[in-house]
């Protein structure tokens, strides 16, 4: 959550992501723009989550969580346990955001 005008993830390849990709920012702008281009997804690949002999870490996967703007985010380097787990927003919404998705691919997603 930086706090700047415009955020853009492109042609970037996600893969086995449990949380998934999120674009956030941390103010209250005018206007603030999230974008994501050209981004694939893949839910399962070849990796095994479970191999034999080691314990099982196996969760859902999920592409991406919702963008959001919001007026504070945490401290890059989070040294309480109170403000974990780090992906965990404890700030109010911020309005005037525009996000654009454009295409996105999504494979291999068991739900």
């Amino acid at each position: 959550m930086y706090k700047v005008d415009e955020i853009r993830h492109t042609n970037m390849v996600f893969v086995d992501t449990v949380k998934g990709a999120s674009i956030q920012t941390g103010a209250e702008k005018p206007m603030l723009k999230l974008m994501m281009e050209n981004i694939h997804f893949y839910g399962e690949s070849e990796a095994d989550d479970c191999p034999p002999k080691h314990p099982c870490s196996c969760k859902d996967k999920n592409a991406f969580m919702l963008a959001s703007s919001n007026l504070a985010g945490k401290a890059f380097h989070i040294d309480a346990a109170s403000q974990l787990p780090s992906y965990k927003i404890k700030s109010y919404g911020a309005w005037n955001i525009k996000t654009e998705f454009i295409n996105m691919t999504f494979e291999n997603f068991s739900n």
